[in-house]
């Protein structure tokens, strides 16, 4: 139905709602969504922007319809002067109030190029939807990552590219996933916020922090040691020089 009518804000928010729902599932600590929907390249999980996939499909649909003949969408697209290529920027004198589909193509189009010959179905909407998400994050802006913020000297597109590499399964990439966006809720956080009693850790009476758990805790020690050794053999270098904030932000060439 989206190819056919402008999804509502509400709709649109019921259903990202929904999705989210099934992602974090209770979860206490999230990354934002517009964090989510990044490409795994910069950091996110390229959660598919639903506003903006339903635009796409409506003005992939328009578009098609534009160059068929006897087509009603292809008479009023020639009857408002939008059968062909737009001008950037749309006028604002224009006015579509009563058709908002129109109203869509008309604003929308006039950014995004005609396909060429040669240009497949597929390539125009990824496109369109890659056009219709760069605008938007220029009217929200788009937002540094809390971590990259915490730590702006770390190599984060050699951390995300080794996060994503084929030799890790899916289940360790979304377990990394949250290890780097420091959101496993350990002691100290959860003290933070008045969710436990203590910050200590309930094996060993330290104070329960990321590091902690990966690197310093009764088994956590051992692996860590012996992972710590082979990353030194690997990369050629003393282990001195592997620092144990590595396993929250793997930035080692892989």
């Amino acid at each position: 139905m989206t190819q056919i009518f402008p999804l509502s804000r509400a709709n649109s928010n019921r259903l990202t709602t929904i999705i989210l729902w099934f992602i974090w599932q209770g979860t206490i600590f999230r990354v934002p969504t517009s964090t989510l929907q990044k490409t795994k390249q910069q950091g996110g999980w390229a959660l598919v922007d639903i506003a903006a996939k339903c635009k796409t499909l409506l003005l992939n649909r328009m578009w098609v319809q534009s160059n068929k003949e006897g087509t009603a969408t292809a008479a009023w697209l020639k009857e408002w002067n939008l059968s062909g290529p737009q001008e950037n920027p749309p006028p604002r004198d224009r006015k579509l109030q009563q058709f908002e589909y129109l109203q869509l193509y008309a604003r929308d189009m006039a950014y995004i190029p005609h396909p060429d010959r040669d240009e497949s179905t597929k390539a125009f909407k990824k496109r369109i939807y890659k056009t219709l998400r760069t605008m938007d994050r220029a009217v929200t802006g788009n937002r540094e990552m809390r971590i990259v913020k915490q730590w702006p000297r770390s190599d984060w597109d050699r951390i995300w590219r080794n996060l994503h590499t084929d030799a890790i399964t899916e289940t360790l990439k979304s377990t990394w996933y949250n290890i780097i966006h420091d959101l496993i809720p350990t002691k100290e956080r959860l003290a933070t916020i008045r969710l436990a009693e203590t910050n200590q850790c309930d094996r060993c009476a330290k104070v329960d922090t990321l590091i902690h758990r990966l690197t310093d805790c009764t088994n956590s020690a051992d692996i860590w040691k012996w992972t710590r050794t082979r990353l030194a053999a690997i990369l050629r270098t003393d282990k001195r020089y592997i620092p144990s904030d590595w396993t929250t932000r793997p930035q080692f060439q892989l």
